[in-house]
């Protein structure tokens, strides 16, 4: 099972790293963005 870990205390992006490959990088996503895309994974 893969998972990620997500940092949401800045107020204009989300950060999101892989659990397992944390030395790989932390990808910074828009707040919006990352809104919709939760939304999404919520209706599928």
């Amino acid at each position: 099972m893969n998972s990620v870990e997500v940092a949401d205390n800045d107020p204009n992006k989300v950060m999101v790293r892989d659990t397992k490959e944390r030395n790989r990088g932390t990808m910074g996503i828009q707040r919006d963005t990352w809104t919709i895309f939760v939304q999404h994974a919520k209706r599928t």
